[in-house]
């Protein structure tokens, strides 16, 4: 009993994990992706009836127990996988740069902790209509 637990306890890590992994490198695909991924629960809802079927199949719980061992071997291969195979880990560690702040109409960034610098919000700011504290 206590090998359950201990096992249950490394499990409760498993999905916040899947998760955060899953969702590397996604960009335009995060909505699909998270719903593949929330919808991967229902393993959960599958694998214990196809366990019992196979038990009952073979009158042994033992030889049942090929069923999750599938299921976590596919699921580790998908880690090994993304951290050793270049043709997966490359897409999902793919880095993008960002601008952020705002952009004036002559297309230059204005940031809010440096100030404006041209573009609509120097116009702006000759108008008075901005004011900095510093």
């Amino acid at each position: 009993m206590s090998m359950l637990y201990i096992t249950l306890f490394f499990e409760s890590i498993c999905f916040p994990t899947i998760v955060a992994l899953g969702m590397r490198g996604l960009g335009k695909y995060t909505k699909r992706g998270s719903g593949f991924i929330v919808g991967g629960v229902l393993g959960g809802a599958c694998v214990p009836p196809l366990l019992g079927a196979v038990a009952d199949l073979h009158n042994s719980t033992a030889k049942a127990m090929c069923v999750p061992l599938a299921f976590f071997i596919a699921a580790w291969s998908y880690a090994l996988c993304v951290n050793f195979v270049p043709s997966y880990r490359d897409p999902a560690d793919k880095f993008s740069t960002t601008k952020v702040g705002l952009v004036g109409s002559s297309g230059s960034v204005a940031d809010e902790e440096n100030g404006p610098r041209g573009g609509a919000m120097e116009k702006e700011e000759e108008r008075g209509g901005v004011q900095q504290i510093h």
